[in-house]
């Protein structure tokens, strides 16, 4: 009876130990692999990036950016052909205008002439002719009304094709790192879970939220460090700008009064 008891607890800890032995190479397997290196980065991502009260007049979420407003010589804002990302664009373009003189919209297709000439008279039978699709039309529109808004020497206008600095210009596709020009400031807008979003700034964002990438140098350089480990490709760096959208899946004002307490009460958006 005895010997049957010796076995029975031989194998209880053989077991025990197995399970123990088991649980850690799961846990070494995410923690040194794409999986928890990913993990972490979304973690990264959500932890250090705040959301963007698209109602405060401030337009205090930006601090990120003030540093470099002083110095930079222009804007450049590499977005996709949505309406949100045209709307963000537009948010962001007001808050540079509190604290830059930038007066020129650049898009690089269309018929500039019009555009000022709509933006002068509001005829809106210009735009018909203007080239462009529906989206930077209703973009052309709101910047119609802000400009309502601004004393003269303050107004916006457009201009098209390629450009230099003191100018805010809306470029539709991927950033290109070799494209970055020495005092422009480059920011991005990023989709989570879309066919053209990098898949590491997928985290499910509820609302538009804003970062720069410095803030997450500790885990990329950890993502860079194991990744490819177990076949998947290797990271080797992120195609965005320093500064980054990262658009939600709801409209940008849709946050609710419970939504905005629960964020004062977590804390939620602190960099």
């Amino acid at each position: 009876m005895g010997q049957i008891h010796t076995i029975a607890s031989i194998l209880r800890r053989t077991l025990i130990l197995l399970v123990i032995s088991a649980f850690c190479v799961a846990v070494l397997s995410i923690v040194f692999s794409d999986i928890g290196a990913v993990s972490f980065f979304k973690l990264g991502v959500r932890l250090s990036t705040e959301p963007v009260d698209t109602d405060d007049a401030g337009y205090l979420e930006y601090y990120d950016v003030r540093d470099y407003i002083d110095t930079t010589k222009g804007y450049r804002m590499f977005i996709g052909g949505d309406a949100a990302s045209y709307e963000a664009a537009l948010d962001f373009l007001k808050f540079i205008k509190q604290n830059d003189e930038i007066n020129i919209i650049r898009f690089e297709t269309g018929d500039a002439e019009l555009l000022n000439s709509y933006l002068a008279s509001g005829d809106e039978s210009l735009l018909d002719g203007a080239g462009l699709d529906e989206n930077r039309l209703d973009f052309v529109c709101e910047i119609y009304e802000y400009n309502k808004l601004l004393p003269p020497v303050r107004k916006l206008s457009f201009a098209t094709g390629s450009g230099g600095g003191g100018e805010f210009a809306l470029i539709e596709g991927s950033y290109d790192r070799s494209l970055k020009r020495t005092g422009i400031l480059d920011v991005s807008c990023i989709y989570p879970g879309s066919e053209n979003c990098d898949p590491l700034f997928d985290i499910s964002a509820d609302r538009l939220r804003f970062g720069s990438l410095s803030g997450l140098s500790f885990c990329t350089e950890y993502l860079s460090q194991v990744s490819g480990n177990l076949g998947m490709p290797a990271f080797d760096g992120i195609n965005q700008p320093e500064f980054y959208f990262i658009m939600g899946s709801e409209p940008m004002g849709s946050e609710t009064e419970s939504d905005a307490a629960d964020d004062l009460t977590s804390g939620d958006g602190a960099v």
